[in-house]
């Protein structure tokens, strides 16, 4: 039964809108004004125009109320009577209304109609050419709707007005509603429910229903800050959690609450449970604030006391501080200290920052050379030391290591003025050493300072010490002693000849290889005609080069650089069998040794590695990348680029062709054992071995033979030499 009065409600309602639409538009002819400005009547504020019979237009600007600027957009403007023209009609850009043209008669009547809303009143006004005018109008259509839910006796309320409850029918008409938006909120008891409609003639009938589950009971949570405080609910206290949350279940109804800590401001107040989860942020005005020490030379690490308790030092920012007035006491080293008082404000950082008085003085302390400077026995510096020294008795010390302290007190007094002390150098604390060796007149080092010769005996500080016996053609002893007050250490050393050595005539720092003498097998039977036949060849004990001859070896002896591709450490190259020979000479001069060429077998058997010999193909390896600079472009590199052979020597292969003593001759290697050879009494070219930067691989095999005149030079030709013991 109750759907169908629903229904037949529904039915009738589009025909009591249509009855209502009749003269639904009103124009208030009483709103009729000129446009004013002072005493004129009808201000032309732009230009009008004129009807198409030539005759002055007036300007109408017509505001409608309820109309949206869409449905304003629909309306026409109707003259009535003759010889009455409408020239301009639009909606205007501002407001809610139309702006009009049309001829200006006294009187001119129309009339404006809506395809939706029907015609309006006709009016009647005088008008004057050029002139504007203001005039309102309104949409007076209401609708009778019916609101319909889910209960009876159901409250109705549109836009906040109470219209009534619901019938049994679960129905309510509510008469003379205009269109457009309107809020319907219907309620029973705690249940709601609102919703914005839309009133037109179509659409008359709007169903808000209830929800019964909203009457159930709902979550209420509470986020308090401090995370500690109480929350209390009509009287039932409740701690939060760890994260500062409270969770209840309540009913429908109205609460009170309070928030209380410690230092906080408490937070009281009422709130409503309607069928929905709440939830509740509380965060509470501290009843505390801050203290602030700022950044400031004069404060950087001072301590800071708030009523006698130490807070931190500064720079810093407190934790809370209850809000009132406090005693602050502000220490620091080198200054006096600063007692005072502060206020802190609810929720506020008080900046602090008193002006602390110096209590100190600049002092510089000067001690001996290396000795350290210790105050109050805390390290200062070395030697010297600038600082500041607060004022009162301090202990200035001089110490160095194995040796007595000097020291002196002094009473430091603030001052503007620096202050100077010299302190007395500590004394040594001595020990002798007493040094003798085999053989003799050998030079003493001490802690890598030539000292004298043997024998000798030496006052030393005590402690340790390194000793080092040095002698050309010996090998260096060296021992760590340790030298006690008053007492003698005594040293006899024994020396033993060194094998290989160095050249350091002119400083040229030339490291000579000892190559024990020994039998070898020269030559190769599968190289060259010129290798063969392979033949034995003992040879005495003699001295080579390790490198070969740099340019800074040479320039250091012959004063000058001849080389192409220039660099201290690359061999000296350009120089001929005869240049070779006059550096050999002058080398001799200035060591009293005797140096010269190798001999083409003193050459090979070094290469090979002489009585420690691997058999390898090159000096040193059978892979030449790891021994030789061969086969390439831009000059030779550097001696000692590439690993050494068997005794230590580099660059036998690759790198340079190096001079040696002999003549040459393709038929010199013969098949009978020789000791000491010489090669041929004479020839035209002489020796050159072991290939270079500049040709193949197998030119730089140990057993490869090479030759030239004397007086030949190239980018590739050097030398190394020999000593002959």
């Amino acid at each position: 039964m109750r759907k169908f009065i629903l229904l037949l409600l529904l039915l009738l309602f589009p025909f009591v809108a249509m009855a209502q639409t009749e003269r639904s538009i009103e124009i208030d002819a009483s709103s009729f004004a000129p446009v004013q400005t002072g005493a004129m009547s009808g201000v032309a504020i732009d230009k009008i125009g004129k009807d198409r019979s030539n005759r002055e237009c007036a300007r109408i600007k017509m505001h409608i109320n309820r109309m949206t600027a869409a449905e304003i957009g629909e309306l026409s403007v109707r003259p009535l009577g003759g010889n009455v023209e409408l020239m301009r009609c639009i909606v205007s850009t501002e407001g809610n209304g139309l702006i009009f043209e049309l001829t200006a008669k006294e009187p001119t009547r129309f009339y404006i109609t809506h395809p939706k809303y029907g015609d309006s009143n006709e009016v009647s006004f005088s008008l004057e050419g050029g002139k504007e005018y203001r005039v309102n109008a309104e949409l007076r259509l209401q609708h009778s709707i019916v609101v319909a839910s889910n209960f009876d006796n159901v409250e109705v309320y549109v836009d906040g007005v109470y219209k009534g409850v619901t019938d049994n029918n679960y129905m309510l008409s509510i008469a003379d509603v205009t269109p457009g938006e309107h809020k319907i909120k219907v309620q029973q008891g705690s249940l709601v429910n609102e919703q914005t409609v839309n009133v037109s003639s179509a659409d008359i009938s709007f169903r808000i229903n209830l929800d019964p589950v909203a009457a159930r009971p709902q979550y209420v949570i509470f986020e308090v800050e401090p995370k500690w405080a109480n929350v209390v609910v009509d009287g039932m206290s409740n701690v939060p959690d760890q994260y500062g949350l409270v969770t209840l279940v309540l009913s429908n109804g109205s609460y009170n609450y309070s928030i209380t800590a410690n230092d906080y401001y408490t937070d009281s107040g009422t709130f409503q449970v309607q069928g929905a989860k709440i939830e509740k942020h509380i965060a509470l005005t501290p009843a505390f604030g801050w203290l602030s020490v700022p950044n400031r030379e004069d404060l950087n690490g001072a301590n800071i006391f708030v009523d006698g308790k130490h807070i931190g030092t500064a720079p810093l920012k407190s934790d809370g501080i209850k809000s009132g007035t406090h005693n602050v006491r502000v220490m620091k080293t080198m200054y006096k200290a600063y007692e005072g008082t502060v206020v802190i404000k609810d929720n506020e950082v008080t900046t602090f920052a008193p002006k602390l008085q110096p209590d100190y003085a600049d002092v510089t302390i000067n001690a001996g050379e290396g000795c350290q400077i210790y105050v109050d026995n805390e390290l200062m510096g070395t030697t010297t030391w600038s600082g500041r020294l607060s004022s009162g008795s301090h202990l200035l010390e001089s110490r160095k290591e194995n040796h007595r302290s000097t020291a002196v007190t002094k009473n430091i007094q603030s001052s503007i003025s620096a202050l100077h002390f010299n302190l007395a150098d500590p004394t040594p604390i001595m020990g002798t050493l007493n040094i003798m060796s085999t053989p003799g007149m050998v030079d003493v080092y001490v802690d890598g300072k030539l000292v004298g010769r043997t024998p000798m005996m030496h006052d030393l500080l005590v402690g340790s010490h390194t000793i080092e016996l040095r002698k050309q053609g010996f090998k260096d002893y060296k021992q760590s002693i340790r030298v006690e007050e008053n007492n003698v250490v005594d040293i006899v050393a024994t020396m033993t000849e060194a094998k290989s050595y160095v050249e350091t005539a002119k400083g040229i720092n030339l490291n000579m290889i000892y190559v024990e003498g020994g039998t070898f097998a020269m030559g190769s039977n599968s190289g060259e005609s010129d290798e063969k036949p392979v033949y034995n060849v003992t040879l005495d004990s003699y001295y080579i080069g390790e490198t070969e001859i740099t340019q800074a070896q040479w320039r250091a002896v012959m004063g000058s650089n001849p080389s192409y591709y220039t660099g201290d450490n690359r061999p000296v190259e350009k120089v001929s069998w005869n240049d070779a020979q006059e550096f050999c000479k002058k080398l001799s001069e200035l060591t009293g040794k005797r140096y010269v060429l190798p001999t083409e077998a003193q050459w090979e058997y070094a290469a090979r590695g002489g009585n420690q010999s691997k058999g390898y193909t090159y000096s040193g390896s059978n892979n030449i990348d790891e021994v030789a600079k061969y086969n390439s472009s831009g000059g030779h590199s550097n001696v000692k680029s590439k690993k050494p052979n068997e005794l230590g020597i580099y660059d036998m292969s690759g790198n340079v062709s190096e001079w040696c003593s002999d003549w040459y001759s393709s038929s010199s290697y013969s098949s009978s054992s020789q000791t000491n050879p010489q090669g041929p009494s004479s020839g035209s070219l002489r020796v050159l071995r072991g290939g270079s930067w500049y040709i193949d691989a197998g030119y730089c095999r140990v057993a490869n033979r090479n030759h030239n005149y004397p007086r030949g030079t190239d980018s590739y030709y050097g030398f190394r030499v020999v000593c002959l013991p």
